[in-house]
């Protein structure tokens, strides 16, 4: 009898478009292969925060991004290999494909049918960014996760739910700004009067995020905090950064200057990470809480972005400005087209922030620490949870 209850039970959970509970026996979670995915540990401190969390979801990758960076170059296929070739026929990558995520073009490279098919065999994402680093889009094996695509469409046509989750992303990102420019301007002396105003002004419209009640009342209140913190980021930087790479306002489509060529190259790197995560949890990246569909960008990748803009792009910028490793070999004047960073530049601003991606951060909330690269991954799969109705901690964590 117990056995025809729990065929029918498992028929019913396999009709049913929502996820079963988590199970109240925490020790069965332990060894479950499915954990990374299902969260239950997360689920059960969101529910108690005395809750003792045990880390189940893998805290560094296990796979690599392989980018390719000059134009020229080819990528084939060696029986389950994937390698790189320059210009002149020598092999300079070789990579057995399980241990490769992502294979990132930067430009004219050329990457071959059978390599394309040992990709969409094996898994791998193989993402398409134009010479000046714009993101073009992504091959991969397929959408998959109908059952997620299905709760994330029911629960968006929800207002409050949307609402709630954009109060929250954009609390959490006017705090890192703040917290990123107090980081930065303290010392022995005091604080720059212009930079206390610009902190207080963030304040002030961080204080008033979770009484907004609209994206659009959002989005002033996101704007208004941008518009003061880029207002003080030259103030970041010391004195002795090369002229060449100070910062004169943000500018984009195109960059005036070698400083938001940097910045703008790296948001696409970021930008392109997001959109591996929600294709691999399997969320639809063209429906965001916050964002809208106005451009070719994804409107959730645009949304989850809004997390990692601080930690994994601007105090890694800022830092390698400080300490003078950009010169007038990374970048490019290109006249009306703005600026761009050169083979070097590009080569110089992923291995930063590839290096930045596997530093190791502890949540503050969870208690546990993982690497950048797998709390991007994370926060997109506790978006997921939110989906379900579940009590979440999406955007629930703070810069240190």
């Amino acid at each position: 009898v117990d056995f025809d209850r729990a065929l029918e039970r498992a028929a019913a959970l396999r009709r049913s478009n929502q996820r079963p509970p988590v199970t109240p026996e925490a020790n069965r979670c332990l060894a479950c292969s499915l954990a990374p995915v299902c969260l239950p540990e997360e689920e059960r401190l969101a529910r108690d925060p005395a809750w003792d969390t045990v880390r189940l979801f893998p805290a560094d990758p296990d796979r690599l991004v392989l980018h390719i960076v000059e134009n020229g170059h080819r990528v084939s296929r060696a029986r389950e290999r994937i390698t790189v070739w320059n210009q002149i026929g020598e092999k300079i990558a070789d990579h057995p494909a399980e241990q490769v995520a992502q294979v990132v073009v930067h430009g004219n490279a050329q990457v071959t049918t059978q390599v394309l098919a040992l990709c969409m065999a094996k898994d791998i994402q193989v993402h398409w960014l134009s010479p000046g680093g714009r993101y073009l889009g992504a091959t991969t094996c397929g959408s998959g996760g109908v059952q997620r695509r299905l709760r994330q469409y029911e629960a968006l046509a929800q207002p409050a739910l949307r609402l709630g989750l954009a109060r929250r992303l954009v609390g959490t990102k006017i705090r890192d700004q703040v917290r990123h420019l107090l980081r930065a301007t303290r010392g022995d002396g005091p604080r720059p009067a212009v930079s206390e105003e610009a902190i207080a002004a963030m304040r002030v419209a961080l204080a008033r995020v979770p009484a907004a009640q609209s994206s659009d009342e959002l989005m002033g209140l996101e704007g208004e905090a941008a518009a003061r913190y880029w207002s003080r980021f030259d103030g970041l930087l010391i004195d002795e950064v090369d002229p060449l790479w100070r910062f004169r306002g943000r500018s984009r489509r195109p960059p005036r200057d070698a400083c938001n060529a940097l910045l703008s190259f790296a948001y696409q790197l970021l930008y392109r990470d997001v959109v591996a995560a929600i294709l691999a949890v399997g969320l639809e990246p063209s429906l965001g809480f916050h964002h809208q569909a106005r451009s070719q960008a994804y409107p959730l990748a645009e949304d989850v972005m809004e997390l990692f803009r601080v930690p994994l792009v601007d105090l890694p910028v800022v830092a390698s400005l400080n300490r003078r490793q950009w010169t007038v070999a990374h970048a490019t004047d290109c006249g009306p087209g703005g600026w761009l960073l050169s083979d070097l530049g590009r080569r110089q601003a992923i291995e930063m922030y590839e290096r930045r991606k596997a530093e190791s951060w502890k949540h503050p909330v969870t208690g546990y620490s993982l690497t950048y690269a797998r709390l991007i991954e994370l926060e997109v799969r506790l978006l997921e949870k939110e989906y379900t109705g579940s009590a979440g901690l999406f955007a629930r964590r703070n810069l240190r």
